[in-house]
C-alpha cells in the first residue's frame, strides 16, 4: 500500500489506493490477483456508470421518438444488469477472500530484462 491515501473524518487510519506496482516478479500471488481484479471492478464499475448516463442522455434527447426512447430504454436496462452484475461479482470475490484465505506464494522471476 502507498501512502497516498484519504483521511476521512471519524477514521483512525486513511484510506489509500493499492499501490499498482507494474514489477510483478517476487510479487506474492494473492497481491497480483488483487491488484489485477480491484483494477477490473473499477473499469467495470466506471463503464456501467458511463452507459447508463449515455442511455439517460439518450432518453433525454429522443425527442419523442419512439426507437428512440426503446433504445434509449434498453441502453439503460442493460447498464443496470451490468452493475447489478458487477456488485454481485465484488460479492463473491469478498465472501471468497474470507473462506480462502490467500496464502503467500511466490511468483518466480522470469528472467525478462528491466527496462531502466
Amino acid at each position: 500500500m502507498n501512502n497516498n491515501g484519504l483521511k476521512l473524518p471519524g477514521m483512525k487510519e486513511s484510506f489509500s489506493y493499492p499501490d499498482l506496482n507494474p514489477s510483478l516478479s517476487g510479487q506474492p500471488l494473492g497481491v497480483i490477483i488483487t491488484q489485477f481484479l480491484s483494477v477490473m471492478l473499477f473499469i467495470a464499475g466506471f463503464l456501467s456508470f458511463f452507459w447508463f448516463a449515455w442511455g439517460v442522455f439518450d432518453y433525454i434527447f429522443a425527442g419523442g421518438n419512439k426507437e428512440s426512447l426503446g433504445k434509449a430504454r434498453k441502453k439503460m436496462t442493460w447498464a443496470i444488469v451490468g452493475f447489478i452484475l458487477f456488485v454481485v461479482s465484488f460479492g463473491l470475490i469478498q465472501y471468497a477472500e474470507t473462506i480462502f484465505k490467500p496464502q503467500a506464494i511466490q511468483v518466480q522471476d522470469l528472467g525478462i530484462p528491466k527496462t531502466p
